[in-house]
């Protein structure tokens, strides 16, 4: 069930622009500080393309590391520290925004089948008298435990590890069950996907464990 892997509030507000920027904006006109630096003229045609050595995470699992390279061969500018970064702040939006009941926000960073399911959950938790609440405190660790191509679409499996406290409270936000002061570890594993080759660096949540 749905509630029970996510978390339904958080304290801080994330909004749709920093999961942008995270994941490496690509417009035509930008200097990037990836794999490549990429210069363009104004009408966003490529003048110039120069290699350029970053520092990355290393990947162990000789197969996840076979995909990433093979990821960074269809996408140069791709690196899997900014993958991280980015997922770490997809995984607070999602869940502010699930927590809200902000159906706008998630439309955008959810595929259209998990879309539906956090859709549903957010209208049936609406009905509910007394409601679980999950205040995410900090994520601890996002660790990459998969990753595949199909085509030019890549999918990258990360295990979230993170502390939250768990409250019930009723109507009146009255808290009725549960320790505030109590913080629990919490693990989630969600898979990113995203077509590598595209001009939007955007990824989107296709699937929750």
């Amino acid at each position: 069930m749905i509630v029970d892997i996510l978390f339904l509030a958080f304290i801080a507000g994330f909004v749709v622009y920093r999961l942008y920027s995270a994941f490496g904006k690509e417009t035509g006109d930008e200097t990037y500080t990836e794999n490549v630096i990429y210069i363009a003229d104004k009408k966003g045609v490529a003048k110039d393309v120069l290699a350029k050595k970053v520092d990355d995470i290393e990947i162990k699992d000789e197969k996840i590391a076979k995909t990433i390279t093979q990821i960074k061969k269809l996408n140069p500018r791709f690196t899997v520290k900014n993958f991280i970064e980015g997922a770490k702040i997809a995984f607070e939006m999602i869940i502010s925004a699930f927590a809200k009941g902000d159906k706008n926000t998630l439309k955008k960073v959810l595929s259209e089948e998990v879309f539906k399911r956090f859709s549903q959950s957010i209208d049936e938790n609406a009905k509910l008298d007394e409601k679980e609440e999950h205040t995410l405190v900090s994520i601890l660790s996002a660790d990459i435990k998969d990753a595949s191509l199909e085509g030019n679409m890549a999918y990258i499996t990360t295990e979230f590890e993170t502390e939250q406290i768990t409250v019930v409270k009723n109507k009146e936000g009255k808290i009725v069950g549960g320790d505030a002061s109590q913080i629990h570890n919490v693990k989630d594993i969600w898979t990113f996907c995203r077509d590598i080759t595209a001009i939007n660096p955007n990824w989107k949540l296709v699937e929750t464990a």
